[in-house]
């Protein structure tokens, strides 16, 4: 391998090459859907109301997630998500 002059990446002499992606947060209802999978029925409920919780404490009006409006926050990210059920998964058992 030969030294890379600094300041420079071989993935910028690459770019026309490469394909980025822009991923969107999961919507609410992705959310409830995937934590129902994971969770079942009682663990869907656990959800609801962490994240009703959650909502009430950053001062969210709960008539702004039933008219469909989607906020970012944490758990739209798949990875976090999967780590809140985890953690809902264990304090259930």
């Amino acid at each position: 391998s030969r030294p890379m002059p600094s300041g420079t990446s071989t993935l910028q002499d690459l770019s026309e090459y490469l394909v980025t992606m822009k991923l969107e947060n999961l919507t609410n209802e992705q959310k409830r859907m995937i934590a129902n999978a994971r969770l079942g029925i009682s663990g869907l409920d656990a959800f609801d109301r962490f994240t009703l919780k959650l909502q009430e404490s950053q001062g969210v009006p709960v008539e702004n997630e039933q008219e469909g409006g989607e906020q970012d926050d944490v758990f739209g990210n798949p990875m976090m998500l999967s780590m809140l059920l985890c953690y809902l998964q264990m304090r259930a058992k």
